[in-house]
């Protein structure tokens, strides 16, 4: 990273950067990484989304998320419906992902959760680790508007996440399962 960071300058770029690759889009192009996982390219119009393809997510190995080789899994493994017995799982792939616990609450709105739900968890609890657990149970469990958002899955989630601004945990969970090792 060092040839990178000495060429921020003339590269227009930040010295705020974890990484860097050359564009798929144009090779002339160099598309850095900043510390919050977002791409601005050098200079394409757009940047590249690192997710599009095959080749382009296996850059996330570079982030030290085990991506390694990849085949996409069917629809309906990705879109299985999600139950209780899946909440450490769903949690421990969050804090992988660096979800802000902080976020709970928008996420619960997001998932379909009441506001009037929400805020009983609120007041319940005393810690916001306990809150997003408790949000995620409720989630899990189909309280509320759940199965209208619809019914929850690692897509829903995914999504979920999207809409509240937390692109680098969706992209993480997305990566870790909607992906798997090629070789199984």
């Amino acid at each position: 990273m060092k040839v990178v960071s000495d060429s921020a300058g003339s590269l227009s770029v930040e010295h705020n950067h974890v990484n860097a690759f050359s564009c798929p889009k144009d090779k002339s192009c160099y598309c850095v990484i900043e510390e919050d996982f977002e791409v601005n390219c050098t200079s394409c119009d757009e940047s590249a989304d690192i997710q599009l393809s095959d080749a382009i997510a296996s850059y996330w190995c570079w982030f030290d998320l085990d991506c390694g080789p990849k085949v996409v899994t069917s629809d309906s493994e990705y879109s299985q419906t999600l139950n209780i017995s899946c909440l450490d799982q769903i949690l421990t792939d969050m804090k992988e992902g660096h979800f802000r616990n902080c976020s709970w609450f928008d996420l619960g709105l997001k998932l379909g959760l009441y506001d009037t739900t929400l805020s009983d968890i609120e007041s319940n609890s005393t810690e916001v680790e306990e809150c997003l657990r408790k949000c995620i149970a409720k989630w899990l469990e189909g309280a509320d508007g759940v199965n209208a958002k619809g019914r929850p899955s690692w897509t829903t989630l995914v999504k979920a996440l999207e809409q509240c601004d937390k692109r680098s945990t969706a992209d993480h969970i997305r990566c870790k399962r909607l992906t798997r090792a090629a070789h199984q």
